[in-house]
């Protein structure tokens, strides 16, 4: 009976050691995506102020800048998707919806597009969290958790 035992011990101390370190490597994995993302955006925003100075006239050393400017999204970009899932619909979305800023529409940013793009980044990134969280009982525990928060909404 104590073998039987020290092999479940044993057994379930590797499980869980296994847990940690994939939940550790995607932590790592979220850290890296949310870093990524970040740079991502402010390059955006780069771009359409350096492409703003430059169409009104501005300082001789823009077309460097520009290309600066376009070099640092496009790596941003290809960085957010060599992270994402090709099969997961979320990520399938946020490619998307990350590529249609990588055009320069006119010297103003489209603030909707962008704050779109930012709510999408946040929902994966949150949905990403709580697979590391809960692991493989995220399928039972997320729209359990969803039920209890209608439910003590709807009691108030």
């Amino acid at each position: 009976m104590a073998a039987f035992l020290s092999l479940v011990a044993a057994v379930t101390a590797a499980l869980i050691a296994r847990s940690v370190m994939i939940s550790n490597h995607r932590q790592a994995w979220i850290n890296g995506l949310r870093d990524d993302l970040a740079a991502f955006f402010t390059a955006v925003d780069l771009i359409y102020v350096v492409t703003a100075v430059h169409s009104e006239g501005g300082d001789a050393s823009n077309p460097e800048q520009q290309q600066k400017a376009r070099d640092d999204v496009f790596l941003a970009y290809r960085k957010i998707l060599m992270r994402l899932n090709i099969n997961e619909p979320l990520h399938q979305q946020l490619e998307k919806s990350l590529e249609g800023l990588l055009i320069v529409q006119g010297k103003t940013l489209n603030q909707e597009q962008i704050a779109a793009s930012v709510i999408l980044a946040r929902t994966i990134l949150k949905r990403e969290w709580e697979v590391t969280k809960y692991g493989p009982f995220t399928a039972l525990i997320l729209p359990a958790k969803t039920w209890w928060r209608r439910r003590t909404i709807s009691s108030h």
